[in-house]
């Protein structure tokens, strides 16, 4: 199913629209760092169309090292001049806890993925640009990563886990379905750190679901320069759930980052694991692993593009 957040724009808009910036280098890039920049957005590239051509046994491979290429070159247009940092990253920068005791038929989302080194690598850099927290020292379930991706999650919800919120977003506000009970709105705000500074107004702008006067009420929150302050997530203002229990967000193309090393981990060195999980005839998440890579064709591109440019929700 396509949901209505994702009718505008695909690879294709999204590709030309990052290739357009190779000739003209995003604001701020020093022209010492386009072979960098240039070379490694090729490279990803080329690694998104191979991945559009193979089928899931493989696919995880090909979209985690097209999304670690376009890493380096969004290292390169963001890490700022003169403060002694290299816009040259090294390693990953996160581990998946105890690979190597999964099992044939094991549930792959109760996988940990934790952060590991600082800046210098590929995933700390990232986060250090965008905001986003570290994963560290604890680790984070695939569980609630799928919950931070709309594209799978509104499909395939997994209990236990906050959702991400695509808000309306308008000016120094913006509407979201809150409790009317204040222990629950208080666990709300807990659940979304981007909730913090928000206020919430009186009154309601209606109710979630079919039925007047039924289901959880929409209300208002104030909060500075909201388009800028929550994330861009497809062109359309998100709120991020926490990674953790008192922990940070993760900026929508890291809990994808995140998502698809993961899964590239489990396809490269666990063969059997990864294949016994994406059987259609044996495992009940198969179809949903297979959405999320198909998914991942456009949706990565897409928040590469918002990530290489800064773009704000309603601009990508």
């Amino acid at each position: 199913m396509v949901r209505w957040f994702e009718m505008d724009g695909d690879r294709q808009t999204a590709w030309r629209a990052i290739r357009l910036t190779r000739s003209r280098l995003p604001d701020g890039t020093a022209d010492s760092r386009r072979a960098l920049y240039a070379g490694a957005l090729e490279q990803a590239e080329q690694q998104f169309r191979a991945a559009a051509s193979v089928g899931p046994e493989s696919r995880p491979l090909n979209l985690f090292y097209g999304l670690s290429q376009a890493g380096r070159a969004i290292a390169a247009a963001r890490t700022p001049d003169g403060q002694g940092i290299s816009p040259v990253v090294s390693k990953h920068g996160l581990k998946v806890h105890e690979l190597d005791a999964l099992r044939p038929g094991d549930d792959v989302f109760k996988l940990q993925v934790r952060g590991e080194g600082g800046r210098d690598t590929s995933f700390g850099r990232l986060a250090w640009l965008t905001g986003s927290d570290s994963l560290q020292p604890e680790g984070v379930s695939l569980a609630a990563v799928w919950m931070m991706l709309p594209e799978v999650s509104f499909d395939f919800p997994i209990d236990g886990h906050h959702p991400t919120h695509l808000v309306d977003a308008e000016g120094d506000s913006f509407r979201l379905a809150v409790p009317d009970d204040d222990e629950d709105a208080s666990m709300l705000r807990a659940a979304y750190p981007q909730l913090g500074s928000a206020e919430l107004t009186d009154g309601n702008y209606g109710y979630t679901g079919n039925t007047p006067g039924q289901g959880t009420p929409v209300r208002r929150f104030q909060l500075p320069d909201a388009q800028r302050t929550l994330s861009n997530y497809r062109g359309s203002s998100a709120l991020m759930p926490a990674w953790r229990e008192g922990g940070g967000y993760l900026d929508p193309l890291l809990a994808w980052w995140v998502m698809l090393y993961a899964l590239s981990m489990l396809a490269r060195y666990r063969p059997v694991e990864w294949t016994r999980a994406i059987d259609v005839d044996k495992s009940p998440s198969a179809v949903w692993l297979e959405q999320l890579l198909d998914k991942a064709l456009d949706a990565v591109p897409l928040q590469l593009h918002i990530a290489l440019t800064g773009a704000h929700p309603g601009t990508r």
